[in-house]
């Protein structure tokens, strides 16, 4: 007499052989050969964010002394710098740009320009053309046109 398997059977069969193939194919960790590399991200990597130095991490009296230090030596520097020198070097700059004479070069460049001598070169350019030539060539399209 053969015995035949229920469906349930079957299916905690199925179940168990799943079971014991997924533990057997994660026993073991992959190994990774000294031969393969990693390929590098073709995108530079982003630079890494530095430390915020206006968050005040610690004692709020030192950073109170830091930033009336930065003030001081701010102060030092402006003292240091001469302004009267600056002034006068501004000064002589604008002396040097003279507006009339810019004009005046305006002026001359404007009278160089020849308008009756550019419109009597427009004249005989347009004289050059071969009106009839031209028409003929239109007529000629338009009749390939139409055929």
């Amino acid at each position: 007499m053969v015995r035949t398997l229920q469906p349930a059977a079957w299916m905690a069969l199925i179940l168990i052989f799943c079971t014991g193939f997924a533990g057997i194919a994660w026993q073991n960790t992959p190994v990774i050969s000294p031969d393969q590399h990693q390929q590098p991200d073709t995108l530079p990597e982003k630079e890494r964010i530095k430390e915020d130095k206006t968050v005040i991490n610690g004692d709020l009296d030192k950073a109170i002394d830091e930033v009336h230090r930065a003030q001081e030596n701010l102060e030092k520097q402006l003292q240091n710098k001469d302004w009267e020198k600056m002034h006068r070097e501004l000064e002589e700059s604008f002396g040097k740009i003279n507006a009339e004479n810019i004009h005046e070069q305006i002026e001359k460049a404007m009278k160089d320009i020849d308008m009756q001598k550019i419109q009597l070169q427009v004249q005989a350019s347009l004289k050059q053309i071969d009106w009839q030539k031209m028409q003929a060539d239109i007529q000629k399209a338009q009749a390939e046109i139409n055929n």
